[in-house]
Parts: structure tokens; C-alpha cells; sequence
């Protein structure tokens, strides 16, 4: 027997079931390639299912090429579910296809969000993703944008939360690979942070120039960068005041077209500290009225306040030497890039 029910009222249902006791209030069964229930409504709900403590729907279908259960709504959610008990799920999906690799929820969209969750309450996670055997939790996967895009507006709480739990593993919190030699397996754009030791098994590149350390400066004024260090009796460092100093120490990091490459003994907290360019490039204050100033011309301290000089004693010049130049100065002061080396 096949029936068909039509309501013009929008306050009564066009079918409605209830049973009174824990049977089943709707049941549609076919037997061949059809449709057990069907229901639409132009602005109603097409199929409302209620239930106080048991299932509110229960679909089957034992043909393998048809989907259990279509849903289509042309102007609002596909499917609205809410649940009242805390203890289960809203929404409950299985695949009881035994050894069988399917998929127990699909999601597909042509334009919009596939899925999209969301929750209001602060101790319970958005999204949970277990996988009880030895697969991944969540597998996420874009052909033309992010596989996984996290944000976070939280003052103390990191966009994406990498956690390997298990002590005696050998295996990453997080790991990424690259394929390719192009490109890069991790890029970040800002400050990075480790507590940690950092291991690398091929080459560490560095775009700036100069190996610097972080020292005390005893001078009143803040000396630029560029200028000619010496040590100070407190043990800090205090610009060069005299000719052939042999307590020079270095430079002040970040003059001209050079930055740092590596920073040691940085302390942030001390606002006295500036870094002192000790190997490397890095431009530096020279004053070529002492003598013009060629490629390759050892420099000393002058009696220029922080500035270096063209190193023509000999004698004196033996544990005074900063550097190389690496450009020509013929007359006059100035900043060129040097080449330290200590001596």
C-alpha cells in the first residue's frame, strides 16, 4: 500500500506519527530501488524527528550505490540537529563496514564551507578528531589553499598546539616536509623561541653579515652603530678615545647596508647592552685623515672618538688591529664595510 499525504496548514504536519510506547512513531521500508519516507515542505521542515529517550531517526538502505539518507534544503540547513543530553553526541556517524577503509561522514561544497562547527563553551574543543587504530587523528588535504589554516585571538594560547605525549618517543611534536629543493619545509615570518638545543645535519644560512655579543656599555650616550669599541675598567665597553688602543674589542653592530647575523649573550631585560660586531662584516667609522685608506689596509683605534685609522706603525699596530678595510677611503671620515679580525 502506497499513500500519499498533503497539509495546506502550516500548524498541522502532512504526516504525523507517534507511538505511545517505545515502538516506532515513522517507519518507510522499500523493498526494491526506491524511497522508504519522503517528505517537503516549500518553507517548512521537510522531515521533523522527535524522540524523548531513543533514536529520533533511523534510516538503512541495503542497496550498495544509493545513499541512506538525502537531505536538500534550497534556503536553509540541509539538516538542524540539536540534542539536551550532555552525555552523547548531536550528531552520531558510524562505518560498520567491519575491515572496510570507508569514509563514515563526506562532506562536500561547490562554493561554500563543507563543514563548519562551532562551540560556546570555553572548556570543550571546537572540533575532536580520534582514531582509535594506527591512522591519523585528522587528515586535512587543498588542492589550490592551506591544507589546515588555524587563528587564534587569544592572549595566551598559541593558533596551532603540537603535543607528543609519550617520553621514549623518538618522534616529532610536529613535523613538516618539503618536497623539492625549492622552497622551504617550515617558514615563519616574526620572532622565533626555543628552550631547546637546535640540530641541524646540513648547513645553517644566515642573510645577515657580522657574529656579534651583547656587552655593557659604560658611555653616558648611546653610541651609534659603526662605532669603535674598547674595553672598559668595569669590564664593559666604552667608545675609543686614543691611537693603537690594545684594549679594542670591536664594533657597534648595524651600521650601513649590515645587520647581525648571530646575536650571543642577548639579554633583553638590560636596556645598556648593544651588540658588538666581533667577526665578519660590518661597517664601521674610519677617518682617513691619518693616512688614505686602500683594499686590504690593516686599521687601529685613533685618536678620533670611535673612529678607526689606517694601522701604519708596525709596532704598534700588533694587538690593536680591528679589521680590514674592504673599500677605499682616500680622504676625509666615514663609513666603510670592514672585515673583522682581531690581532
Amino acid at each position: 500500500m502506497s499513500a500519499s499525504f498533503t497539509s495546506n496548514n502550516t500548524n498541522v504536519p502532512a504526516v504525523s506519527g507517534l507511538h505511545g510506547a517505545a515502538g516506532t512513531g515513522v517507519r518507510g521500508f522499500v523493498e526494491g530501488r526506491g524511497i522508504g519516507v519522503m517528505g517537503t515542505s516549500p518553507q517548512g521542515v521537510g522531515v521533523w524527528a522527535e524522540s524523548a529517550e531513543g533514536t529520533a531517526l533511523q534510516v538503512h538502505c541495503a542497496a550498495p550505490d544509493l545513499p541512506a539518507i538525502v537531505v536538500d534544503s534550497a534556503r536553509y540547513e540541509a539538516i538542524h540537529a540539536s540534542s539536551h543530553d550532555e552525555r552523547v553526541a548531536t550528531i552520531a556517524v558510524y562505518n560498520d563496514a567491519g575491515g572496510s577503509p570507508g569514509v563514515a561522514v563526506f562532506a562536500s561544497s561547490t562554493s561554500g564551507t563543507a563543514i563548519h562547527a562551532q562551540s560556546e563553551n570555553g572548556g570543550m574543543a571546537t572540533v575532536v578528531a580520534t582514531h582509535i587504530g594506527a591512522g591519523p587523528g585528522l587528515v586535512a588535504h587543498s588542492e589550490q589553499n592551506e591544507g589546515i589554516n588555524a587563528s587564534s585571538n587569544a592572549l595566551d594560547h598559541a593558533a596551532v598546539a603540537a603535543y607528543q605525549t609519550n617520553s621514549t618517543s623518538h618522534a616529532a611534536a610536529l613535523f613538516a616536509k618539503k618536497d623539492g629543493l625549492v622552497g622551504h619545509a617550515g617558514f615563519f615570518d616574526g620572532n622565533v623561541h626555543v628552550t631547546g638545543r637546535i640540530v641541524a645535519e646540513v648547513d645553517i644560512c644566515l642573510a645577515n653579515a657580522d657574529c656579534a655579543e651583547e656587552f655593557d656599555i659604560c658611555d653616558v650616550a648611546r653610541p651609534e652603530p659603526g662605532t669603535v669599541m674598547v674595553l672598559s675598567d668595569s669590564g664593559g665597553l666604552r667608545t675609543s678615545q686614543r691611537a693603537y688602543d690594545k684594549r679594542v674589542a670591536g664594533v657597534v653592530s648595524g651600521a650601513g647596508q649590515y645587520r647581525p647575523g648571530i646575536v650571543l649573550d642577548s639579554q633583553r631585560d638590560q636596556p645598556n647592552r648593544q651588540p658588538i660586531a666581533l667577526l665578519g662584516k660590518v661597517y664601521c667609522k674610519v677617518d682617513a685623515r691619518y693616512g688614505a685608506i686602500a683594499v686590504g689596509d690593516l686599521l687601529t683605534t685613533s685618536d678620533t672618538p670611535g673612529y678607526a685609522m689606517l694601522a701604519e706603525d708596525r709596532d704598534q699596530a700588533f694587538g690593536t688591529v680591528i679589521g680590514k678595510a674592504l673599500q677605499p677611503l682616500p680622504a676625509g671620515s666615514g663609513l666603510i664595510p670592514i672585515l673583522i679580525a682581531l690581532q
